[in-house]
């Protein structure tokens, strides 16, 4: 019985993001933080020219978060998605009606990230109605979504380097509050994490708990867990060149079927795959508290793709994994030549 797990594990360091992209990342997220802090006045209800009177809390979290980024498969269209939090206590905004402190949150980080932008020849993107995109180039966004947190969880997080601050407060937002009685902290859960929308709307949501729990389910079942993950990232993004199942998805799928199969990264795969029509055909509950089926917010076609090309995978992963000859060349046609062949990705421009 062929063995793949070597093929696999070449397969991973192919995933890599290479060290050059990573300190660059490093490097936009640090300018954005400073930015951030820097204006002084900008978060809180501070006098102009006085004291800063709150500094951001700042939090990564998705695939960069859980340890499950991969280079992408395609670029353009496909980039690097770095989600990069920014939170602040609900009574640094709670003097303004909901509606109005979710639009004023918007206006004042994309006024700052706005000029950020333009200095670094980045491109701000407003166009997502849960956060500010900053497209760094071709390969690499920084995605930066917005919350309210109780006071008290927010002075447990950690406080980041505060720089002084030389950035003009951004001019009002001219925003007018919408004509809406319903419309008040009460009506809201203040005690929990709550994400902006730029429509004025805030969700419960609190990404720092789905991080807690795959740090949880890693710890309990392995790293190989996170590495199955990783190779169900990059098939969805061998089928879908944009769009398709969200990660989240994927990776919930994954935890909740795997086993654990030592020195068998093929097999554990092959495992997880057998297991995808019995679990796209059940509710998949996102680990956040909330209860929520996150299969209600995936495309039914893409359902339909995923269950199908599941079923695909799983055939030709047994036949490769069953067979007295190497069939790894099936996997290529699932995971993309990078299974087989040696991947360098071209260097990132304008590193500087």
């Amino acid at each position: 019985m062929p063995n793949l797990n070597a093929h696999f594990a070449a397969f991973l360091k192919n995933l890599d993001v290479p060290a050059d992209v990573i300190t660059y990342i490093n490097a936009a997220k640090k300018r954005v933080k400073e930015r951030l802090c820097q204006s002084r006045t900008a978060f809180g209800p501070a006098e102009a020219g006085g004291p800063a009177k709150v500094t951001p809390r700042f939090f990564t979290q998705g695939s960069w978060g859980y340890g499950t980024l991969n280079y992408p498969y395609e670029t353009p269209p496909q980039q690097i998605d770095v989600d990069f939090g920014v939170y602040l206590p609900v009574s640094c905004i709670e003097d303004l009606r909901p509606s109005l402190a979710a639009k004023d949150f918007f206006f004042k980080v994309d006024a700052i990230l706005g000029r950020l932008a333009a200095d670094n020849q980045w491109r701000l993107d407003r166009s997502k109605e849960t956060c500010t995109r900053v497209i760094l180039n071709d390969l690499v966004h920084l995605d930066i979504p917005l919350y309210s947190i109780p006071d008290l969880e927010f002075n447990r997080m950690p406080l980041q380097d505060e720089n002084p601050g030389s950035l003009p407060a951004p001019a009002g937002s001219g925003i007018v509050p919408d004509d809406d009685s319903v419309d008040a902290w009460s009506d809201l859960p203040t005690d929990r994490v709550l994400l902006a929308l730029r429509s004025g709307e805030w969700h419960e949501s609190d990404p720092r708990m789905i991080h807690r729990w795959f740090s949880r389910e890693v710890q309990a079942k392995s790293e190989q867990l996170r590495r199955v993950s990783r190779y169900l990232k990059a098939w969805r993004d061998k089928l879908w060149r944009t769009g398709g199942p969200s990660f989240i998805f994927l990776m919930v799928i994954c935890a909740n079927t795997f086993k654990r199969t030592i020195e068998r990264d093929d097999i554990a795969l092959m495992n997880v795959l057998r297991s995808f029509p019995d679990s796209l055909s059940a509710p998949v509950i996102i680990p956040n508290g909330s209860g929520e089926d996150i299969t209600k917010k995936q495309k039914p076609e893409d359902i339909r793709i995923l269950r199908k090309e599941a079923v695909r995978f799983h055939q030709d992963l047994s036949e490769a994994i069953g067979s007295s000859a190497p069939l790894d060349g099936s996997i290529v046609n699932h995971l993309g030549s990078r299974f087989r062949e040696r991947h360098s990705p071209g260097r990132l421009e304008k590193m500087e």
